[in-house]
């Protein structure tokens, strides 16, 4: 569960979304990890890997981003 420490908020309510988990903006950090640990059908290898996705493309668009204003 340490992966669940990688990220950014945003990343995190991206990543309760994509697991059909009612997450808000003004949940905290540690509120949303207990929600995304107990949630039905939780498995750790997946969600570890779904966030790895999640936070990889986030980089890719920053970069992009950065790239478009130069």
């Amino acid at each position: 569960m340490a992966f669940l420490g990688k990220g950014k908020k945003q990343d995190m309510l991206q990543l309760a979304e994509e697991l059909g988990i009612n997450a808000t903006l003004n949940m905290t950090v540690p509120s949303i990890k207990i929600a995304i640990t107990n949630s039905e059908g939780y498995e750790e290898e997946f969600v570890k890997n779904l966030y790895e996705t999640i936070i990889a493309n986030g980089k890719r668009l920053e970069e992009l981003e950065r790239a478009e204003k130069k």
